[in-house]
């Protein structure tokens, strides 16, 4: 076993830890202000870090969140792309991605390990493991890797409160784990349903430990 695939298992390991310890209110908070920018904290590697945070709001998707201020965000039909982004320029290897699943698919969630290629444009992605979760959203979670690519993804499956399918994509390059999953982990928390008006993630107030 390589280095790199130890090292990738290892963050793997830690992201599943760290998302037992996702504590958010649910109760709604449609009538609440949300300022469009906000100063909000995240871990890495065991310490604290401040930073800053935009508001992103989109009637069409019904979603709204805040996500790191250095991250650009790209719409498309049905879903949103958080990508990691350097003075200015987009690192396409490096995001965070919220889509609703066609209802066709949804049907079926084996179909993401059994076929990857309806999440990922290039061929080559292999499964490396696959759960249930820790938390109560995760209806399945998927973890692929490109070793010609020399990239990483976390696949969550997940249901909102009326039974409709979603999933996050969380693909980083091998050098970025430990940073991507922290900004990841904030957009998540703070997504937040517009129609109805409740946080989509269920998080359990008693995983904080």
């Amino acid at each position: 076993m390589s280095t790199k695939f130890k090292i990738f298992i290892l963050i793997f390991t830690v992201l599943l830890i760290s998302l037992q310890g996702c504590n958010h209110a649910q109760t709604g908070e449609n009538s609440q202000e949300w300022p469009e920018e906000k100063t909000l904290s995240i871990e890495i590697e065991g310490m604290e870090e401040e930073i800053e945070a935009r508001l992103f709001t989109d009637k069409e998707i019904g979603i709204k969140t805040y996500y790191p201020a250095h991250m650009e965000t790209v719409i498309n039909p049905g879903e949103v792309w958080f990508y990691y982004s350097w003075n200015g320029e987009i690192n396409e290897n490096a995001y965070v991605r919220f889509s609703w699943v066609d209802p066709g698919k949804a049907q079926d969630s084996g179909e993401i390990a059994s076929d990857p290629e309806w999440i990922f444009p290039e061929e080559g992605w292999q499964l490396r493991e696959e759960s249930s979760g820790s938390d109560e959203w995760q209806e399945r979670v998927y973890l692929f890797s490109h070793a010609d690519l020399g990239r990483a993804a976390l696949v969550e499956l997940g249901r909102d409160s009326q039974g409709k399918s979603f999933i996050f994509v969380t693909q980083y390059q091998y050098e970025y784990g430990d940073g991507i999953f922290p900004r990841a982990r904030l957009i998540k928390e703070n997504f937040f349903c517009l129609k109805k008006n409740e946080y989509l993630l269920k998080m359990d107030p008693e995983n904080s430990d």
